[in-house]
């Protein structure tokens, strides 16, 4: 056991982002966002908006794309944690785990994404690289949408926008399943970034103006300043051609056929194949309940050790470079790891902290790449008892309600931050 030396360590306080914001009469979020445009004009104010931290994050394309693999990795970071695509698709894998990205020796099977959609017979865990499989292995609580009792219709269709609301105003990542095709239930995984309304956000009500904004993970880049645009599918270094977060109201995002939209959502009809999907990822196993929260981002400082990594103007670091596979188009399909670990440093935040109570903070490294099965490393209670388990720590007084820290690891390595009382277990 070493202690944490290497992480620099300040005190911060954090500000409430619960509070009414503006949005331009086109529907596209401030420059600090990234990804593609919307498609409607939206009413440019809202009374009530709640905005989560979690910052925009480019997938892969390649092995079918990691859309979902990038939503869990968001879901890992809003929760102390930090993992590669690669991994976030392993972890989750029933395969031969030398086929854990495409999940059979030759080809690729759609099933060796991170799917949600239990309802299909072939997507069920066991048999597809499973999204609830792979957050609980990466332990990670989760609730998922009742895709199978759904209602019929519109009924059903704001049944779920409800769901969606309840959980991401209450603090859950919520990753939900998108159509930019046409090819039902969903054909793209998103992560909720921002809801806004002109009614309070917990009246547990659907309003088809409330206005709901997600991270695309940067499917769909802009070729020109045409609102509407080719698609451009982002090399290993994204181009960075110019575009911004999704943003429609509840009612223009419901799927209209033959109204040609960039993304949109089923109106759920009998079977599965019009059913909607979502998980929100609300905390970390912890059966004693002692851990408090830690959030982690990625720096958007140029990182010496990595100069032929650029700061992307729109996803700044958040991304993986070099990718997985060797198309720049999303052709490649390969089971091998990128030719060398990104250097990624990060920004990490205790929070819910006393002023004057005494804490540990902990930091485990994980060198499996691919990562298979659950993080056994992991103690799930009793932190201070199981001290040894941690590669490193360190012991702190609050001075505020916030404790900041940085530290600096590569993507083939696996880091998880717990932080207690000194006092607990």
């Amino acid at each position: 056991m070493k202690l944490l030396h290497n992480l620099i360590v300040t005190l911060i306080f954090t500000v409430s982002y619960t509070n009414s914001r503006t949005i331009p009469k086109r529907a596209i979020s401030p420059a600090t966002c990234s990804q593609a445009a919307a498609d409607k004009v939206l009413p440019t104010t809202r009374i009530y908006s709640f905005e989560s931290k979690i910052q925009p994050f480019y997938q892969w394309m390649n092995n079918y794309g990691y859309c979902a693999e990038a939503s869990l990795l968001q879901a890992g970071l809003m929760n102390g944690q930090f993992s590669s695509q690669y991994n976030m698709r392993s972890i989750g894998t029933p395969f031969n785990p030398i086929y854990s990205q495409t999940g059979k020796k030759k080809g690729i099977d759609i099933y060796s994404q991170l799917v949600m959609d239990d309802g299909i017979e072939d997507a069920k865990p066991g048999l597809s690289n499973n999204l609830g499989v792979a957050a609980s292995n990466y332990l990670l609580t989760y609730d998922s949408f009742d895709s199978f009792n759904q209602k019929g219709g519109q009924e059903g269709y704001e049944d779920y926008m409800i769901w969606i609301k309840k959980k991401f105003v209450q603090g859950d990542t919520v990753i939900i399943g998108a159509l930019e095709t046409n090819s039902p239930p969903y054909s793209h995984v998103v992560t909720v970034l921002k809801i806004e309304s002109d009614y309070p956000l917990d009246d547990g009500k659907y309003h088809a103006d409330d206005v709901i904004w997600f991270d695309d993970h940067g499917l769909i880049t802009k070729a020109s300043n045409d609102i509407k645009s080719d698609w451009i599918s982002n090399p290993s270094i994204p181009p960075a051609p110019g575009g911004q977060n999704e943003g429609y109201t509840f009612d223009d995002l419901k799927k209209s056929y033959g109204d040609e939209k960039t993304y949109q959502i089923p109106v759920p009809q009998s079977g599965f194949l019009t059913k909607n999907y979502a998980y929100a990822i609300n905390g970390i196993e912890d059966s004693t309940k002692a851990t408090l929260p830690i959030t982690l981002t990625i720096s958007s400082k140029q990182n010496s050790k990595n100069t032929d990594k650029p700061v992307d103007s729109i996803a700044g670091n958040n991304y993986e470079h070099p990718m997985i596979g060797k198309s720049d188009d999303g052709n490649s399909k390969t089971n091998e790891a990128p030719a060398s670990a990104d250097i990624l440093d990060f920004n990490g935040v205790v929070h819910k902290l006393v002023k004057g109570q005494k804490y540990n903070l902990y930091k485990y490294d994980i060198n499996q790449y691919p990562l298979i099965g659950k993080l056994k490393k992991i103690p799930v209670e009793n932190f201070n008892l199981n001290r040894d388990m941690a590669d490193a720590y360190i012991s702190f007084t609050a001075k505020s309600d916030t404790f900041k820290f940085k530290f600096t690891t590569n993507s083939f390595t696996t880091v998880v931050f717990r932080a207690v009382l000194q006092s607990a277990p």
